[in-house]
């Protein structure tokens, strides 16, 4: 067993077999995790490790593509754990990318549009007498991509609790009587 050293500091121990091998720094960015899809404006974080396994200590910037870095210093085969928070404003599919000056790995999210219940093709007699039931009816359409639950009131009273995966709709229905 031999001890290397550089500027009088211990970098390694190795058991030599006839040739001495020496990796320099390399910085590589596993396992990125990151959610597949997410809501515009919600907040998320992006994480990656980053593991020196070349033999030197360094110090590199590790940057993510949609903005912010941080400077890290590993010693060889030394690992440590980045994270950045993010935040997109518009619905579609985005890279995320998180860079050493060695290696990136990538992922890309959905951003999906949030939920927004329209109120459409409201159905009501012209006229009633009174005293007699009646129906008043509506199409609630959630023009969004993500599933919610709202209610539904009828300004005369009554109400409903309506859920509706994203783009799609339902009927809603209350009785009523004049007097």
């Amino acid at each position: 067993i031999y001890e290397i050293t550089i500027d009088g500091t211990q970098v390694r121990e190795v058991t030599v077999d006839g040739v001495i091998a020496w990796v320099e720094a390399n910085f590589d960015i596993r396992n990125l995790s990151a959610p597949n899809e997410v809501t515009e404006g919600d907040n998320f974080t992006v994480s990656a490790d980053v593991k020196n396994i070349g033999d030197g200590r360094d110090t590199q910037n590790i940057s993510f593509n949609r903005g912010g870095s941080t400077s890290k210093t590993l010693e060889g085969a030394e690992t440590t754990t980045v994270s950045f928070g993010e935040t997109i404003n518009n619905n579609g599919d985005f890279t995320l990318r998180i860079s050493s000056g060695d290696d990136s790995e990538s992922q890309t999210v959905t951003v999906l549009t949030p939920a927004n219940f329209d109120v459409r093709n409201l159905s009501a007699p012209n006229t009633v007498t009174e005293g007699d039931n009646f129906n008043v009816s509506a199409d609630v359409v959630n023009t969004g991509q993500t599933s919610d639950t709202q209610n539904i009131s009828f300004n005369r009273g009554g109400s409903t609790n309506r859920s509706l995966s994203g783009n799609s709709s339902t009927n809603v229905s209350f009785g009523e009587t004049i007097n």
